[in-house]
């Protein structure tokens, strides 16, 4: 007895933490085969939710229909099914009948490969909770306090596996010492199911504390009513939903940095930690009470100063009030817990909670919101959630004031906001003080009338979720799909037309009508990628050249007549809006012929004969959605055997965030290639006011001879080898490895 909770912890620990690691490993696996769509993510994120879901499923059925004994057979026998199709691997090479249409395929390789154990391993946390509360164990009366342990268990691994297992370990060793890990698990359930199963033989009574000493009593000690089950599933929903979203606001909209998910998802499993802590380090009724006072003064903060893109401020502030909003939904959830009878039921509504906030962010606000709405209104619903804790202060009276006083404040400070626009910096920042000012007193007249606060948070949220569409008047088209929302606007002199994918430009064209035909941005004719076509132009011009990634089409001002362009572009919107005169013309503009082929560019490519181009251009680096199966040892193979003998290589690595110039020159290197780059970031003041911005391109051949005149272009400086970063392959890639310690603008 003295060792039951030890023991139990460090099982729970080890679950969660070979739970954690399996996610990003498998999804490393299988994005060679599938390339980097976020459909790929998607598909697999549904799956591992739903069978987590099916884990705590089969957890609560086993103890719902079982003995403790047979519980403890039924599962031992289950543990060591996976070991028969460990270690996790997919088979090289293979690919989905059906290009078009992957998802089916890849949901049945990823339950052949890592179903069984996933879902193995996912029982733990709820099963393992009800044997420890059958021990007789004192604490056992509240076991909740180990599914804190289980949420840093999951903690670590989030953050282990990109600081550490990434780094340093190819995906197939990762894979074996996961498998290690599993064993390992294995054993220390074994371990829980002896204390179990010795503590119910002799029948010991449950160990007694003091009055002092006894922990918090648990009001839910009946059969929780069916409203009661619907709270636990709408509190587990908004933190999911929420996680999901100020993510995808954040590397939308603000800063597509690489690995910034990481972040969110840490913060909503230290919010779990904290509330089912022995000891909370928080008390919720605190959190209830101080709520007001970090929403209200935040939100302004987080709508005014998203259009001056201080990152530093707004980052940070939207991250604080998910922690906030996240630590008093679960901080609810703990609150409402029921008895260890009823434990396995609770957590199995947890899970459904999540995995409907991230079906409802993944698939379905895709399809419904043309801008990442969900997050806002994810937000709206914590007033919602302050509405249900009761206050002995509010009063009956005022129900009118309950309406009115929120939606005046919130008109007041909507106008005011508004008003920042037309003002000088120094007087947008008075205007914005006042108005934290303003709402910060709003919250002293409000904190103990959760109605009227409740219709504050709304007002707000719905000015708030407008506001980015009110205050830009010169966006012409907005839409968004499974790879991100996509705008094209109009600049403020009219000049140009620029194409925004997030926050990332992916290209600009002209408004004049005779300048339109002059590609702009990373495409400019006096940048690298000019450098390029002037080399092999006229007689020294390829006749058949690949382009992943299309954009605007901005590369296609650049064929000559005889010249066919193919376009490897993965996402249909952005085709569409490519092949649309209204908004660019490159397309139709293009001298000589082209054709567009839908799908990732890796994939497609290898339907290209052998030997077909004369040129590849590698244009899908300039986002912090980095696609690095197209950076890897196998990827320059591929692209080798579809150019012809004196072929060449241009890669467009211009990125805010990443340094992918070493990559690129250690994977010429490996091939006994040729490597040149040219950094293009001295662009006038001149030259960006007419739509020049600062490029970086490096190009590769088998021989200097086959670079023509970029080998004697003093602009033009070889790659050096670069030792200490590792080249990356299939099975290893390092994101971590070529982060920019400080910003680059592009």
């Amino acid at each position: 007895m003295m060792f039951s909770i030890p023991v139990f912890a460090a099982t729970l620990f080890i679950s969660s933490t070979l739970l954690f690691l399996i996610q990003p490993m498998v999804g490393k696996m299988i994005l060679p085969q599938l390339g980097g769509t976020p459909a790929v993510w998607n598909t697999c994120m549904v799956f591992f939710q739903a069978v987590l879901l099916a884990g705590y499923l089969y957890a609560h059925a086993i103890t719902a229909r079982f003995t403790l004994y047979r519980q403890i057979t039924i599962h031992l026998a289950i543990l060591f099914l996976p070991l028969f199709i460990l270690p996790v691997e997919f088979t090289k090479g293979l690919t989905p009948a059906n290009d078009s249409n992957p998802e089916f395929w890849l949901l049945w390789q990823l339950l052949l490969s890592a179903g069984l154990p996933f879902f193995v391993i996912s029982t733990s946390a709820p099963l393992l909770q009800k044997w420890f509360a059958s021990t007789g164990h004192w604490e056992g009366r509240d076991p909740y306090f180990l599914y804190a342990t289980s949420n840093l268990g999951s903690l670590v691994a989030l953050l282990a596996y990109p600081l550490l297992m990434e780094r340093v370990l190819p995906v197939t060793l990762q894979s074996r010492i996961w498998t290690q890990g599993y064993i390992v698990l294995i054993v220390m359930v074994s371990f829980c199911a002896v204390i179990v199963w010795r503590t119910a033989k002799a029948g010991q009574p449950a160990l007694t504390k003091t009055s002092t000493e006894v922990t918090t009593v648990i009001e839910l000690s009946s059969n929780p009513a069916l409203t009661q089950r619907l709270w636990w599933v709408f509190l587990a929903f908004v933190p999911s939903s929420l996680m999901l979203g100020v993510t995808t606001h954040i590397t939308t909209n603000l800063a597509p940095l690489p690995l910034l998910w990481v972040i969110p998802l840490a913060i909503y499993l230290m919010t779990f930690i904290f509330v089912f802590a022995r000891k909370p380090p928080l008390p919720h009724h605190l959190v209830i009470r101080i709520f007001p006072f970090i929403f209200l003064p935040l939100l302004p903060v987080m709508v005014a100063f998203d259009n001056f893109k201080v990152m530093w401020l707004i980052i940070p502030a939207h991250l604080f009030m998910f922690f906030a909003a996240a630590i008093m939904c679960h901080g609810e959830l703990a609150q409402r817990r029921p008895v260890p009878k009823y434990l396995t039921g609770f957590y199995l509504l947890i899970s459904a909670g999540g995995v409907l906030g991230g079906v409802f962010n993944a698939i379905i606000a895709p399809l419904v919101f043309k801008t990442v709405t969900e997050y806002m209104l994810a937000l709206s619903l914590t007033g919602i959630i302050l509405l249900s804790v009761k206050s002995d202060k509010t009063k009956a009276t005022g129900l009118w004031l309950d309406v009115m006083l929120p939606v005046g404040t919130g008109l007041l400070s909507f106008g005011l906001i508004i008003s920042l626009q037309f003002f000088n910096p120094k007087v947008s920042t008075i205007l914005s003080l006042f108005i934290l000012v303003s709402l910060i007193a709003a919250c002293f007249c409000m904190k103990t009338r959760q109605i009227r606060f409740s219709m504050l948070v709304s007002t707000l949220i719905l000015i708030a979720a407008n506001y980015s569409t009110l205050r830009i008047g010169n966006i012409l088209h907005v839409e968004r799909n499974f790879f991100g929302v996509k705008k094209i606007i109009l600049d403020p002199d009219g000049r140009f037309r620029k194409f925004i994918h997030g926050n990332t430009l992916h290209g600009t064209q002209h408004t004049d009508l005779q300048l339109r035909h002059e590609p702009l941005s990373y495409y400019h004719r006096k940048g690298p990628l000019g450098d390029v076509f002037n080399a092999f132009n006229g007689s020294q011009s390829k006749p058949r050249i690949a382009m992943v990634g299309l954009g605007v089409g901005s590369m296609a001002s650049y064929a000559e007549p005889g010249q066919h362009l193919t376009f490897y572009e993965i996402d249909p919107d952005v085709l569409r809006i490519a092949s649309n005169e209204e908004y660019f013309t490159f397309l139709s503009g293009c001298r000589g012929t082209y054709d567009v082929v839908l799908g990732d560019g890796r994939l497609q490519m290898n339907h290209a004969p052998e030997g077909y181009y004369g040129m590849i251009i590698l244009d899908a680096f300039s986002s912090g959605a980095i696609p690095t199966h197209l950076l890897s040892l196998e990827a320059l193979e591929l692209y080798l055997s579809k150019l012809d003998k004196n072929g060449i290589l241009v890669f467009h690595v211009s990125n805010r965030y990443l340094n992918l110039t070493p990559v690129v020159g250690n994977l010429a290197y490996e091939k006994g290639l040729i490597c040149l780059s040219r950094f293009d970031n001295q662009v006038t003041k001149e030259e960006k006011a007419n739509g020049k911005t600062p490029a970086d391109y490096l190009v590769m051949a088998r021989t200097r001879e086959d670079l023509g005149a970029l080998a004697s272009d003093p602009k033009w400086k070889p790659v050096p080898h670069q030792p200490g970063i590792a080249l990356w392959t299939d099975q290893y890639s390092n994101i971590l490895s070529v982060l920019r310690m400080k910003k680059r603008t592009q």
